[in-house]
C-alpha cells in the first residue's frame, strides 16, 4: 500500500481549515479519500506573518524546513 497526503489549508474566521486529500494505491487500484480538520488554535497563515513582519520593518521573512518562521530585521 502507498499513501500520498495532500493538504490544502484554508483560512476561516474560526481558524485554519486543513483539507486533506489521501491518494491510496493498493495493488492496481488508486482511490482518493478526503478529510477536513478545523484547527481553531491556529489563526494565521505564513502570508499573515510575512505581511505583518514586513510592515513593522523586518527585511527578510522565510520558513525553515522544520516549519519555523524566521524574520531578519
Amino acid at each position: 500500500m502507498e499513501v500520498t497526503r495532500i493538504e490544502v489549508a484554508e483560512k476561516t474566521p474560526e481558524g485554519i481549515l486543513e483539507n486533506n486529500i489521501f491518494l491510496i494505491k493498493e495493488q492496481k487500484v488508486l482511490r482518493a479519500e478526503m478529510a477536513s480538520i478545523m484547527n481553531p488554535r491556529i489563526k494565521w497563515t505564513f502570508r499573515d506573518f510575512n505581511k505583518v513582519l514586513k510592515e513593522v520593518g523586518f527585511r527578510e521573512v522565510h520558513i525553515t524546513k522544520e516549519n519555523c518562521v524566521v524574520a531578519v530585521k
